[in-house]
């Protein structure tokens, strides 16, 4: 069996972050059954078509899918990226209000345990916040970092993709540090994030359902986003 593929990545062009309040202090999301899930850091990125880091972080993921798990077909696997167009298409199929900041952009969900599965705290998420032309640390002040990380704002995001076997198997997108670029117009997202998540445990491995739908034309890496 292959060993765990993991691979570093920076969201540069900026994209704009939704659902930041569990970004900036860890939440536990309800499961389908009302219990309570373990906590993690998480937020949405909405890369837009347009940016320039689709074409290669599709590639990545597809890299990373392929050499874990080929010959199976990537469409059966749970990863962490998908058309706007899709996820409203979802969401119409079960009865919800498709979002409107969705459609023109990717949307690529993020998160990082509270703890690792042996009970020990984690590292957060960095904070850093463009200051005066200067990246300013928010990590160790994350009460302070609420009014720089609202729903909207343009950021730099590093994050990790590792694969999973559990639940059918996939790759998972990891927070590592984030950079807020401190402007960008106010996104109103409208619902909880307990809404928008649902449980932390699944989230863990979440992407939603699988769809062949392409949105970029000729530039799109052919795969199941």
């Amino acid at each position: 069996m292959p060993q765990e593929q993991a691979e570093n990545f920076l969201i540069n062009p900026p994209g704009r972050l939704v659902y930041t309040d569990s970004l900036i202090a860890p939440k536990a999301f309800r499961s389908k059954d009302g219990a309570g899930g373990l906590p993690r850091y998480n937020c949405q990125v909405l890369i837009a078509e347009t940016n320039p880091v689709i074409p290669q972080l599709q590639a990545l993921i597809l890299k990373i899918a392929a050499e874990k798990f080929a010959p199976r077909d990537v469409r059966t696997l749970k990863l962490p990226l998908k058309s706007g167009i899709s996820l409203n298409g979802e969401r119409v199929t079960q009865g919800k209000q498709p979002l409107d900041f969705y459609p023109g952009n990717f949307v690529l969900f993020a998160q990082k345990p509270e703890k690792s599965r042996d009970g020990a705290l984690l590292t957060p998420p960095g904070l850093k916040v463009l200051q005066g032309g200067k990246p300013v640390d928010y990590s160790n002040r994350r009460d302070l970092a609420k009014s720089f990380f609202y729903n909207g704002v343009l950021a730099a995001v590093s994050v990790q993709f590792k694969d999973f076997s559990g639940f059918g198997g996939g790759i998972t997108c990891y927070l590592d540090r984030v950079l807020s670029m401190n402007s960008g117009d106010l996104i109103n997202v409208g619902r909880s994030d307990e809404d928008v998540f649902g449980s932390a445990d699944s989230y863990a491995e979440y992407v939603g359902t699988i769809s062949a739908e392409s949105v970029l034309g000729g530039t799109v890496v052919q795969g199941p986003w």
